[in-house]
């Protein structure tokens, strides 16, 4: 990751969490290399026109679970950093892990694995007609690769993706939402299929092999872009934008 991205990727980490109203001090004094206490109000004062435009993409953010606030059209001025935390702060994300969130290494390690991307390189006869490949946390990012964990003692519900809700970009109607009920490997009953990305076997390297095989909606093609709503066992909801190759 390039000094410019991890510069990016700190200035929109602290848009999110100024729009999404959380408190992070520590983050404020690490980032910006001060020790002093005096230097927090200039810092806060700086970062509010930056807030500020950082709102648009985030201002219809809601609790989880309910499609208002969803966009289905990419806003132009699209952060996909802030509009995840502020949403996540509303409900869509359990308390808990937004403390995680709010952490000075809560982009790369927490939020950033749970956003989406598109494999390039998934072995063709691992994939069938009309589905698409999804993974989250791209390490090209800087971000850490999503594990994926079954039921356990530990963990009743086991730690996975259970649902995944493609449309095309403008035609919420296109929406399909693909069910996954359980990992490594789903029932029949449903219509979600995991496979691996590097080695057939998806458990590999604490399940960040995994590929999620979500149907594609009808009608998508080669350059069209899609956005991608799912939701985790564990950690809540997250969606994004992505472009079919």
């Amino acid at each position: 990751m390039s000094t410019n991205d991890l510069k990016s990727n700190r200035r929109v980490f602290l848009q999110q969490t100024a729009v999404a109203g959380l408190a992070l001090p520590t983050v404020g004094s690490v980032l910006a290399g001060c020790a002093s206490s005096k230097a927090a109000p200039a810092a806060k004062a700086a970062s509010a026109p930056a807030a500020a435009a950082a709102a648009a993409p985030v201002k219809a953010a809601v609790t989880g679970g309910t499609p208002a606030g969803v966009p289905i059209t990419r806003p132009s001025d699209w952060e996909v950093v802030a509009f995840n935390s502020a949403r996540g702060a509303a409900g869509a994300i359990p308390a808990g892990y937004m403390d995680k969130i709010k952490a000075a290494d809560g982009l790369p390690k927490h939020l950033g694995k749970h956003l989406p991307y598109l494999p390039s390189n998934v072995p063709a006869d691992r994939v069938p007609a009309n589905y698409l490949s999804i993974m989250w946390g791209d390490p090209k990012l800087g971000y850490t690769m999503h594990p994926n964990a079954p039921k356990s003692e530990a963990n009743p519900e086991g730690h996975w993706y259970n649902w995944i809700r493609v449309a095309i970009e403008g035609n919420e109607a296109s929406q399909i939402e693909t069910k996954f009920d359980d990992w490594p490997k789903c029932s029949d009953a449903v219509k979600g299929h995991i496979v691996g990305l590097e080695d057939a076997d998806p458990t590999v390297n604490g399940g960040k092999n995994s590929v999620y095989l979500a149907q594609l909606p009808q009608g998508a093609k080669s350059g069209d872009t899609l956005r991608v709503w799912a939701h985790c066992l564990t950690h809540g909801e997250y969606l994004d934008f992505v472009t079919l190759a």
